[in-house]
């Protein structure tokens, strides 16, 4: 028995089919079958399909196998004059650009062989026009990476299979504003898919999905988009887009009661109405540089924010904004990372929460008929940055409201008014950290809450009630250590500036009622709240010292803190082994008043100087008869500090130079220094630093023989904190001591 095996042209790109068996009497010839014949389009003739001559080698003999290729980086236009011819591939690459076009009826089918039959690879372009019609058949595949354009009538991309056409990552699809209908067909459902990166852009034509809903010839994969850059009304009702843009200066508008969905929405120009009467699903970030509004005629809607990572609402917020929602639409927050909203918006719609927070970066107003509602620390609340904040209307009919806020944690606040007769906006949101004014609010800060609260009238509410009760809720680990809840109270900080009582309601672990509080005048400006256990402020006294020549002896009366009223205090001096008979000094009595605010009044007692040599000498200095805080410690001692130094001769004089040190040490105010000269020398006192470098000189001058205390004011040297070195030089005499200065 024998074989014979036939081999056909060699060309370009080939293609083997099955095997082909013949028997002829008792023999087998094993041949294969013809392979696909690979032609290039280089047009000499023209630029119709049909001609052979514009195809290398020249296509006499067209087959359902052919493959059909454009390489040579050039655009071409091509006529397709033919109605049903198959094909096996049609390949496109080196940047070429193929237009396609032909009259009513032309066609071909890509009938497909091994590895993708319509390839149109980035930096490639096909684009059909006419009434042209291109379909894959029933095994081919097409992947675009480049860009198709269809248009100038009514052409067609048709495939068959299941994602049997893909636009990749990259790739734009385009309809031109002539095209008048759907670029896939409408009846190979599911065959189109655009993947994440790829763009639809429709500038015309109808429905994108091409099928009737609920059937869709296109699935929009997540981070694919179409864009309208027509202002047509694109189908909604009960289709799911991937991001979704309106490009176009017109306006267009989606209706329908069955649910829409879309990850981003984008409005970069013109006007898009979404009057969806039934459910929306947002899943990522709303935009508008244009103007978009929800804005269904009828019925109830609610429109999610269902994302899974951080969502944004952003428009424009200048003349009108960009971005509105009417007072029939539930705006439901549904995303456990969040929405945020980046500009000052007004709504009369309903936000609900259901999982996740609203974070506001301006103020965020919801107008009558509005409200918020489900708020909770676990499903979520309207959380205020540090200049967002929360309005809702006061009226008649809702005298009390909620303010559903938080600043990383759920923090409500209540605000109920009295007597109310008109509709006024009011805003409430919590801040944290303490208020920098503290420190004045009769509030003890380390049994304190640490947050603090802000409320706004953002219209004028003069006479249109009485008075207003707010209730302050706070998480437990806002709560100082050791601060008792039981016992706290509310301060209230006007913009006079001054901080103020209010009357406490009703407390429990995490709030705490303000009661009463009167009309706050006036409107627009903050007022803040701050929360924690009541202090005392105190008066005290304290000793002072100085040497006599140092002029008068300033004597500070102190307030521990600064006080929601007004304190008052008398004060006197009294003889010691000063007196004022002597004239060591001058007798004074008078009144002080602490304002709040003030937390310090400094009398000056006139202190005489003289050249007498005499002890330190003491006179008393006391505060009596307060009003509006108890009184500390209500008595000092002033020392006049005697700086007549002279020798003080004890049997003889000394036998030697001696530093004999600092007193006291350490050393704060005044100090004395002990020295001893065997006989009159000039006399240096320096202070050094560890590394002996000179700070101050304490004395320089003639002293006669004796023992010496020269008193030395620290403080008005002013040296840091530390240790020193103090030293004496006289003549050939040194010697140091060391001396530690206190704040």
């Amino acid at each position: 028995m024998s074989s014979m095996l036939h081999f056909g042209r060699s060309l370009t790109r080939t293609r083997f089919s099955t095997l082909a068996f013949t028997v002829l009497a008792g023999f087998v010839s094993v041949a294969p079958a013809r392979a696909a014949t690979s032609y290039t389009w280089h047009p000499v003739s023209g630029n119709l399909w049909s001609q052979a001559l514009n195809w290398t080698p020249n296509r006499t003999s067209p087959a359902t196998d052919d493959i059909l290729i454009f390489d040579d980086g050039g655009d071409h236009s091509v006529t397709v004059d033919v109605v049903g011819q198959t094909i096996g591939q049609f390949l496109i690459s080196d940047s070429t650009r193929v237009l396609l076009s032909g009259n009513s009826g032309t066609s071909f089918t890509i009938g497909g062989l091994a590895g993708t039959d319509l390839d149109v690879p980035a930096g490639t372009r096909l684009d059909l026009f006419g009434q042209v019609t291109v379909n894959l058949g029933p095994s081919a595949t097409g992947a675009i990476g480049g860009r198709v354009s269809i248009g100038l009538g009514a052409p067609r991309l048709r495939g068959s299979a299941v994602n049997s056409l893909v636009f990749q990552n990259g790739s734009l699809l385009q309809t031109t504003p002539d095209f008048g209908t759907s670029p896939f067909g409408t009846t190979a459902f599911n065959s189109v898919l655009f993947e994440n990166g790829s763009l639809y852009v429709q500038s015309g034509g109808g429905n994108p999905f091409g099928a009737t809903q609920p059937n869709s010839v296109v699935t929009f994969a997540a981070g694919s988009r179409f864009r309208l850059d027509s202002s047509v009304s694109p189908p909604a009702s009960g289709r799911t887009y991937a991001d979704f843009e309106y490009n176009n200066s017109g306006t267009a508008s989606i209706s329908g009661s069955s649910l829409f969905q879309v990850d981003n929405l984008t409005v970069s120009q013109g006007t898009f109405n979404v009057g969806m009467t039934g459910p929306v699903n947002i899943r990522g970030n709303i935009t508008a540089t244009g103007f978009l509004n929800f804005n269904p005629a009828s019925g109830t809607p609610v429109y999610r924010m269902s994302g899974t990572s951080p969502q944004t609402i952003s428009f424009v917020f200048s003349g009108p904004a960009t971005f509105s929602i009417t007072s029939n639409v539930t705006l439901e927050i549904d995303n456990p990372a969040g929405v945020e909203v980046t500009q000052a918006m007004t709504t009369p719609a309903t936000v609900s929460f259901v999982n996740g927070s609203l974070r506001v970066s301006q103020s965020f107003r919801i107008d009558p008929p509005g409200n918020v509602i489900g708020a909770s620390a676990s499903t979520g609340w309207v959380d205020c940055t540090p200049s967002g904040r929360l309005q809702l209307t006061i009226s008649p009919g809702q005298p009390s409201r909620t303010y559903p806020v938080g600043t990383g944690t759920y923090t409500p606040v209540t605000a109920a008014f009295h007597g109310v007769t008109g509709s006024f906006v009011f805003s409430a949101r919590p801040i944290a950290g303490e208020h920098p004014t503290g420190n004045a609010a009769q509030l003890d800060l380390d049994q304190s809450v640490n947050r603090f609260y802000a409320t706004t009238f953002f219209t004028d509410p003069t006479g249109m009630f009485t008075d207003f009760d707010l209730t302050l809720n706070f998480a437990s680990g806002d709560i100082d250590p050791g601060a008792d809840p039981a016992t706290f109270v509310v301060r209230r900080w006007d913009p006079t500036p001054r901080w103020n009582a209010t009357a406490t309601g009703t407390r429990s672990a995490t709030s705490t009622q303000s009661l009463g509080n009167p009309p706050l005048s006036p409107p627009f400006v903050s007022y803040n709240w701050a929360v924690g256990e009541p202090a005392t402020p105190v008066l005290s006294i304290g000793n002072v010292a100085q040497l006599e020549a140092a002029g008068p002896m300033p004597f500070p009366v102190r307030l521990s803190q600064i006080a929601l009223d007004t304190v008052s205090v008398d004060y006197l001096t009294g003889d010691g082994t000063a007196t004022g008979a002597n004239d060591d000094y001058e007798p004074a009595t008078g009144s002080l008043t602490f304002i709040p605010g003030d937390t310090v009044h400094t009398v000056a007692v006139i202190i005489n100087d003289d050249s007498t040599t005499e002890p330190d000498e003491e006179f008393t200095f006391t505060i009596l008869n307060a009003v509006g805080a108890p009184i500390a410690d209500a008595s000092g001692a002033g020392t006049i500090l005697n700086d007549d130094a002279v020798a003080g001769v004890v049997d003889a004089l000394p036998a030697s130079f001696e530093l004999r040190g600092v007193t006291p040490n350490p050393a704060s105010d005044i100090a004395r220094i002990g020295f001893a000269l065997p006989h009159e020398a000039r006399v240096r006192l320096t202070l050094h630093d560890l590394q002996g470098r000179n700070v101050t000189t304490i004395l320089d001058a003639s002293l006669e023989a004796g023992f010496h205390e020269w008193p030395w004011r620290v403080s008005a040297t002013r040296p840091p904190a530390g240790i020193y070195w103090v030293r004496l030089t006289a003549g050939p005499f040194t010697s140091v001591r060391r001396v530690a200065i206190l704040d």
